[in-house]
């Protein structure tokens, strides 16, 4: 029970669909402001995400997530407590921070948990079944949020730091054998030593992690497009909440499906395949064609359909491919700073051709690189 309670609290992301709007209330931001605000996340990612991903395979992975859970929660506690111009960029920073803790050690949690308290083969169907808990987190939180912002913003934040409180309690109630854990005791230039052994020795798990890593990065900045999108139809800000608690059922429906899909396919790579190819028509879509709003919550429906999908598929792969108990977290945490890495990138990149007046231009940059990915992966299975 307290596996599954924090599984849904640590869903909760209540100002997602709101962070403009609270940000040049309470704050006065520009935005240039918010643009570096959001930049402040990559940062800390990339800064932060090797050395705390090592350490986690030294703390475990359950006390790693649980110090990530709480720096979330204290950093929506400095934007109760303060109006100070600085604080949101500290706040984001530790949020970025907590992020560091639980990306690595939050997969490779789940799979120790399963292996232990459920065991058998049917991990594909539990990861399924978690991320399903865990987007239905996300829908409570944006309809919790949507409630709330009609009233306060500082509603919002505080059923965020309850969540995150109630989250982290709940990850340390469950009850684990000590051999769930398996500490790293060694240096760690031996570790990052160990790290690339592994990855020049597995070749497949290497091209999975590149391939994975590209996919999941331009995932994430094309859902960062949507909010612009959204705005350019003149959707009131404050009606976001339930737009993006809507289009997350989908997600629901896709996490929720996925184990069903894998038996039909047979094949991960198909599984891939499907996703990709999704995305690619998603973009075609958006940069080639003129939506009104039902056609884009059409999409963005769909969008949020391979979003849910992609998120177990691509753990299961990951976890049933890695074989080195010891580094499972940190090979994680690399996965985790490549896909921040190349979001970084991909951002900049956006910025460049100006997003707020080109976003279709964006949508055509995502739809050339996504076809370029497809026809590497196919030519790299080929010649394996």
């Amino acid at each position: 029970m307290a596996f599954y309670l924090y599984v849904f609290f640590s869903g909760f992301n209540c100002m997602m669909p709101f962070w403009a709007l609270f940000l040049s209330e309470k704050y006065s931001f520009s935005s240039e402001n918010i643009i570096l605000f959001f930049s402040i996340f990559s940062i800390a990612i990339f800064l932060l995400e090797l050395p705390v991903g090592l350490l986690t395979d030294r703390l475990g992975t359950k006390k790693s997530t649980a110090i990530g859970l709480f720096l979330k929660a204290l950093s929506v506690l400095l934007l109760l407590i303060s109006d100070s111009f600085i604080i949101p960029f500290i706040s984001q920073f530790l949020v970025g921070t907590g992020e560091a803790f639980c990306s690595g050690s939050r997969d490779a949690f789940a799979y120790r948990y399963y292996s232990i308290k459920i065991g058998g083969n049917e991990f594909h169907s539990f990861n399924a079944r978690t991320n399903s808990l865990n987007w239905i987190g996300i829908v409570a939180s944006f309809v919790c949020a949507s409630f709330a912002s009609y009233i306060s913003f500082n509603y919002i934040l505080v059923v965020s730091f309850t969540a995150y409180i109630i989250a982290t309690v709940s990850l340390l109630t469950v009850k684990l054998q000590e051999s769930g854990d398996v500490l790293y005791s060694e240096s760690s230039f031996q570790q990052i030593k160990d790290i690339i052994s592994v990855l020049i020795r597995d070749r497949n798990l290497l091209s999975l992690l590149v391939y994975t890593s590209a996919i999941q990065a331009l995932l994430s900045a094309m859902f960062t497009l949507f909010q612009p999108l959204l705005n350019e139809l003149n959707i009131a800000n404050r009606t976001n909440g339930f737009l993006y608690a809507f289009v997350a059922l989908f997600a629901v429906i896709g996490s929720s499906m996925q184990p069903i899909l894998r038996k039909k396919v047979n094949s991960d790579l198909k599984q891939l395949t499907i996703v990709s190819f999704f995305m690619v028509i998603i973009c075609a879509v958006i940069a080639f064609s003129t939506l009104h709003i039902v056609g884009l919550v059409v999409v963005f429906a769909i969008f949020r359909f391979v979003f849910g999908y992609s998120g177990p598929a691509i753990s299961s792969m990951l976890n049933l491919t890695i074989k080195n108990e010891n580094l499972r977290a940190s090979l994680f945490s690399v996965r985790s700073l490549a896909i921040n890495l190349l979001q970084f990138i991909t951002l900049l990149l956006l910025q460049s051709i100006k997003v707020s007046t080109s976003i279709r231009y964006c949508f055509v940059l995502f739809f050339i690189i996504i076809f370029m990915l497809m026809i590497w992966k196919t030519e790299k299975t080929s010649s394996d």
